[in-house]
């Protein structure tokens, strides 16, 4: 995907505190036991597209639309008191200033506004929630960026405090009283005092780290060098990445003996110790990326559930335009109705090409019927007719197909730069082993669609026909090993989940098959 590389829970119900990363590839198979964490684990998806699409206090929504995961007492691990979410992050960060601080009226306070670069950042993200007297959690931000951390501690509006380390070393601790003055949608991206809040513009309230990478750099000239003159070298540094900050710093006093002389002296502390300020002065920016990155993501999981609804031999007609098929399926009639006589032919087409029969939706004045046709068949036949497999199969197939087409077709860009993640368990319900072949060569496809980094499959499966297909999918060269990922879910006998990876080689054979899966 885009910006999120891999994703780990921790302490949420059966999970441990110890578990290997998920690195998130086109296809994602995800294999073990019954009650070895796999539905959990894709459950969390979407947890967190219902989290990110409300407005809570807190920044899970544990019961919501798609998933009821009841509370975060019931929620976390009995054993432990903190359920995390742990991700790592590609990130683009510019080197602008923030509006704010472009209005301050006290130039040499402030930096300009940079070079206006953007520059890629590899972020290590927590979010943390531990359980409280009440129902309110204190929340745990945590930051690694090379050797920067960043953790910060809130409960509600109010920020507990912030630490800023250096290699493990404490650098800066504040923020005690502060409030969270921007929310985002699943995580607070900047914080202001009481008085800042009353302050104007706000952003003469902001520049803490700015200020203190300032003393810093000062530190290391003659002390008989004016603040101004190192405040004004520095009007260019607003954000660089750590490898850079060397010939940035060399360039900016390139006049000046003693700031080069003990710039080669300690040049790794230096420039470790410049990147810990840069970091922290550009914090509000890399939060509101993270929460970008995050919301972009979820917002586009598609869920579809193990328990989708049963046929109907009729629908009673709503005049609905509906374009989304929702968790459970119970939406498809309505769904396929709104389609256009363009739409349908195109749908069914790609269901024959695939999946080896047609699909037709019949109006009988106040009701309409859904009816299947294999291929070769003469005559449709009411889906309640077809056993019970078709209605299970159609809600992923329809949604698959519906949000595919709307992101490759979508009219001016609509559709271009949004991620679409479907995450799926037990497909193969109720499903013939031929058909369970032929959905997993279909995702294959799908997920290899040319040029696409912003959509992915997350296949909760039991099925040994699906992975075959996926195995037979890489061998024919319909998408490459690479670009799959298989997780393994084992508990232990103290009832702790662990993760492990697997894949296929680059003949189509898997590599490690999960224990048990083959045995009674």
């Amino acid at each position: 995907m885009k910006n999120i590389k891999s994703l780990r829970i921790r302490n949420l119900r059966s999970f441990g505190l110890e578990n290997d990363f998920v690195p998130l590839k086109k296809l994602n198979l995800l294999v073990g036991r019954n009650s070895s964490g796999k539905s959990t684990f894709l459950r969390t998806f979407p947890l967190i597209r219902q989290s990110a699409e409300a407005d809570t206090r807190s920044p899970i929504l544990w019961y919501g639309s798609f998933v009821d995961f009841g509370d975060l007492q019931t929620a976390t691990r009995a054993d432990t008191d903190e359920v995390m979410f742990d991700f790592k992050l590609n990130l683009s960060i510019d080197d602008s200033i923030d509006f704010w601080e472009q209005l301050s009226e006290n130039i040499a306070e402030r930096f300009t506004v940079g070079n206006n670069k953007n520059y890629k950042l590899d972020v290590g993200f927590t979010l943390g929630l531990r359980k409280g007297a009440g129902l309110e959690s204190t929340n745990r931000i945590q930051l690694e960026i090379e050797s920067v951390k960043i953790l910060i501690l809130y409960s509600g509006t109010k920020v507990i405090g912030l630490s800023v380390y250096l290699d493990d070393v404490l650098l800066y601790e504040g923020f005690e009283g502060r409030t969270i003055n921007t929310k985002g949608n699943l995580i607070p991206t900047d914080f202001l005092s009481e008085a800042e809040l009353r302050a104007w513009p706000p952003a003469l309230s902001k520049p803490v780290f700015r200020k203190a990478f300032v003393e810093y750099i000062a530190g290391l000239h003659h002390s008989n060098k004016k603040r101004e003159a190192i405040v004004k070298s520095l009007t260019e540094i607003v954000f660089l990445p750590s490898s850079k900050i060397h010939a940035a710093l060399k360039k900016s006093f390139s006049d000046d003996k003693t700031f080069l002389s003990n710039l080669a002296a300690a040049k790794d502390e230096i420039v470790r110790t410049s990147f810990a300020y840069l970091v922290s002065a550009n914090l509000s920016k890399i939060l509101s990326a993270v929460d970008e990155a995050l919301t972009n993501f979820y917002k586009g999981v598609r869920y579809l559930g193990p328990v989708r609804a049963s046929a109907e031999r009729f629908y009673r007609y709503q005049d609905l335009q509906v374009g989304q098929v929702d968790h459970t399926g119970s939406n498809l009639p309505m769904v396929l109705n709104s389609l256009g006589v363009s739409e349908k032919a195109e749908l069914n087409n790609w269901i024959l090409e695939n999946f080896e029969f047609e699909l037709d939706i019949t109006n009988t004045g106040s009701h309409y019927a859904i009816k299947i046709k294999d291929a070769g068949s003469l005559q449709y036949y009411n889906v309640s007719d077809m056993g019970f497999g078709y209605s299970q199969l159609l809600p992923i197939i329809v949604s698959i197909w519906l949000e595919s087409r709307e992101k490759n077709s979508g009219i001016f860009g609509l559709y271009k730069d949004r991620q679409l993640v479907f995450a799926i368990e037990q497909p193969e319900l109720h499903l013939h082993p031929h058909m369970q072949h032929k959905f997993g060569k279909a995702i294959a496809k799908i997920a290899n669609l040319k040029g696409e980094d912003d959509f992915c499959f997350i296949v909760e499966t039991h099925s040994k026909h699906i992975i075959d297909s996926i195995g037979e999918s890489i061998e024919d060269g319909i998408i490459k090993n690479s670009d799959v990922n298989v997780s393994l879910f084992d508990r232990n006998d103290s009832g702790v989940t662990s993760t492990s990876g697997s894949g296929f080689d680059e003949h189509g054979y898997l590599e490690v098959w999960p224990a048990g899966f083959l045995s009674p």
